[in-house]
């Protein structure tokens, strides 16, 4: 293990708990939001002693993602660190995730730039790559938050041909595009969103 992966996995480590700090948000004491920002900004020194090391690390790159989320950064700098993740991997799976979350109205943007980022995931996704499902993800924080689908621009119908398209070419990808890291997450996603076509959801979700 070389010292760029040592500082990674830190910096995974402690953005892990500062997101387990975050979660527990159930305490409102001032201390726990604190010890959120506390850990995120150790998270982001350690990514970036470790992208120092080697700047296309991606586990580092996805780190500094969630670590500026946290931290509040503007959205330059948030494009420069997702630049960062894609030299490490053109559809990082993980840091795409990442930057959906930050364009959605949870965070900093709204429905609308949250599923202009998603969709054209799904569009350009590359055979044998479950980013496509990301989508399905924009569909999922849009429902969590009651949202209007015509005020985020998102019409499901055409959406689930996207996904489907998406889909296919994941699984065109053979037995190697389907071990995945995130493959067991893709196949929810697309599984549950395709549920309208029962030999789709059973082979997604078997």
């Amino acid at each position: 293990t070389s010292d760029a992966d040592a500082w990674a996995l830190l910096a995974a480590t402690l953005t892990a708990s500062a997101e387990a700090a975050w979660r527990g948000g159930a305490d409102p004491r001032p201390e726990a939001t604190r010890l959120f920002l506390d850990l995120s900004a150790e998270a982001d020194e350690a990514g970036g002693l470790a992208l120092a090391l080697r700047p296309d690390h991606p586990v580092a790159a996805v780190a500094r993602l969630a670590s500026g989320r946290a931290m509040g950064l503007d959205l330059p700098a948030w494009s420069d660190r997702m630049a960062v993740a894609r030299r490490a991997r053109r559809t990082l799976y993980a840091a795409h995730q990442q930057f959906l979350q930050v364009t959605s109205a949870t965070w900093f943007g709204s429905h609308r730039t949250m599923f202009e980022f998603a969709r054209p995931l799904a569009v350009h996704a590359p055979v044998g790559d479950p980013i496509g499902a990301l989508l399905v993800t924009a569909w999922c924080e849009l429902e969590a938050a009651n949202g209007d689908p015509a005020e985020a621009g998102a019409d499901r119908r055409a959406d689930r041909a996207l996904v489907a398209e998406a889909a296919g070419r994941w699984v065109a990808g053979g037995p190697g595009a389907l071990m995945h890291p995130y493959a067991l997450e893709a196949h929810h996603a697309f599984g549950t969103f395709l549920a309208e076509d029962p030999p789709t959801f059973r082979f997604h979700l078997a």
